[in-house]
């Protein structure tokens, strides 16, 4: 897959806990537009990558999707 890229980007060496937020900013910074599946949570990743992108006034898409449950976690079930 590498090979089809027309840039690759290493963001950091080794892992670091800020890693993800500086590949985020990265990824809006560059971006003409931002395009957000979103679960509504207040913490996270794609939260903050969502107000990177207000404030750097890009055009923005939010996809809504309901709560993720994975299968063996408490309270999951089918609807």
């Amino acid at each position: 897959m590498l090979e089809a890229c027309a840039d690759v980007v290493v963001m950091q060496e080794k892992y670091h806990p800020s890693v993800y937020s500086h590949r985020n900013r990265y990824m809006a910074e560059h971006s003409d537009r931002v395009i957000a599946v979103y679960d509504g949570r207040e913490k996270g990743g794609t939260v903050r990558t969502i107000r990177f992108a207000h404030q750097m006034k890009k055009e923005l898409r939010e996809i809504p999707v309901g709560e993720i449950i994975l299968p063996g976690q408490p309270g999951a079930r089918r609807k």
